[in-house]
């Protein structure tokens, strides 16, 4: 007895590895210190200092891509303040 293995179409699609968590830091920016994200649970953490100390926020639910546009962005607090700020929910945890 023998058996044939037919193998009609094979799809296969790669995608990109993407690290459990991803990270930058901004000392070039007076507004952004850093930033951590987890795109497993699509959260944003903010590292923001001004006339007020420093803080931390929390953004839910950040796509990927809005994510690697920001570490990559040429002003960061302008970035920010243009497409996470306000487009997202968010809450304080430092």
């Amino acid at each position: 007895m023998r058996i044939i293995l037919i193998i009609l179409s094979l799809n296969i699609i790669f995608l990109p590895v993407v690290n459990a968590t991803d990270k930058f830091k901004s000392p070039e920016s007076s507004f952004i210190s850093g930033a951590q994200y987890n795109p497993k649970t699509r959260e944003l953490y903010v590292n923001i200092h001004n006339n007020r100390g420093r803080m931390q926020y929390k953004y839910y639910d950040v796509d990927t891509k809005t994510f690697n546009n920001f570490k990559n962005a040429e002003s960061k607090g302008k970035f920010f303040n243009q497409n996470v700020k306000n487009d997202y929910n968010y809450q304080r945890t430092k």
